[in-house]
C-alpha cells in the first residue's frame, strides 16, 4: 500500500521503507483517479507484477490517494487457467530495448517418451 500526497510524493509506502517525500512511479494512475475517482494497471514493482489500484482519499475534498497492490502470483495463473482452461503466462518489458521478463505461467513442457 503507498499512500500518495496531492503533490504526487510518496507519504507512506509498506513495501520500501525510507521513500518519503519520492515521487510516485506511475502518475498517469493518479491523473486518471482524478478524473473518474479510480485507475488501476498492472505494473512491474521490483521483478514482481502487481494489480495496482488507485484511489482518492476524501475528507471531504481529497487529501490524498492510496495505491492498493495486489501481487500476480502463481495461484492468479493457475486461477485463470482454471476459470479458462488455457494456459496463461505473465510477462513484462522494462522498454521497447529491453527483453521480456516472465513472471508467471502455466504451461508445462510436454514429456515425449
Amino acid at each position: 500500500m503507498i499512500l500518495i500526497a496531492t503533490d504526487g510524493t510518496i507519504a507512506a509506502d509498506t513495501l520500501h521503507r525510507g521513500v518519503h517525500g519520492n515521487r510516485f512511479r506511475f502518475p498517469a494512475l493518479i491523473d486518471k483517479a482524478k478524473e473518474v475517482q479510480r485507475a488501476f494497471a498492472i505494473v512491474a514493482i521490483d521483478r514482481n507484477l502487481y494489480q495496482l489500484v488507485v484511489v482518492p482519499v476524501r475528507a471531504p475534498d481529497v487529501i490524498a490517494y492510496i495505491a492498493l497492490g495486489f501481487r500476480i502470483g502463481n495461484k492468479m495463473a493457475q486461477d485463470l487457467k482454471a476459470l479458462t482452461s488455457l494456459d496463461v503466462s505473465f510477462a513484462s518489458k522494462h522498454d521497447d530495448n529491453s527483453a521480456w521478463v516472465i513472471h508467471e505461467f502455466t504451461l508445462t513442457p510436454e514429456r515425449s517418451e
